[in-house]
């Protein structure tokens, strides 16, 4: 389960923007990683055995127009689960 900010659908501006995903996961997050429109932009390791997991990344903000936020956070086990957030850069 995932919070993400941007939101789906969200349209931000400025130069940068900060940002956050929050990840559960019954089997504990060990990480969490941050694409931003296909690029590798950040990772967090989780500490030890952690339910819940944050992530926080100052992001340039691109170019004007449609941009995509892709979330992947790895429990203990293996499992991946992916949140995609598409917003927009005002």
């Amino acid at each position: 389960m995932f919070w993400p900010n941007p939101g789906p659908g969200q349209t931000i501006s400025g130069r940068s923007f900060n940002v956050v995903v929050s990840a559960k996961d019954d089997h504990a997050v060990k990480k969490i990683d941050l694409f931003m429109d296909g690029v590798h932009m950040s990772s967090t390791p989780c500490e030890n055995i952690a339910y819940y997991c944050d992530l926080n990344y100052q992001w340039q903000v691109g170019a004007p127009g449609q941009h995509t936020a892709r979330f992947e956070a790895t429990d203990w086990m293996g499992n991946v689960g992916v949140e995609t957030v598409n917003f927009t850069v005002g």
